[in-house]
């Protein structure tokens, strides 16, 4: 199950880092720090079994 999202989450990021690259490239860099922040976050809600949703 945790490998499926973490799959899921990775490709999602892809796609939003291409998205970001074009059209808001210059808040390239705030949205890359919100995008590891989700994904960390993601990744602890997934261990924790989504106890502090």
């Amino acid at each position: 199950m945790g490998q499926i999202w973490f799959e899921r989450i990775l490709r999602w990021r892809k796609k939003a880092q291409r998205f970001l690259q074009g059209r808001y490239a210059r808040f390239d860099e705030l949205n890359r720090t919100l995008l590891l922040t989700s994904v960390v976050l993601a990744l602890i809600n997934i261990f924790t079994g989504y106890l502090w949703v």
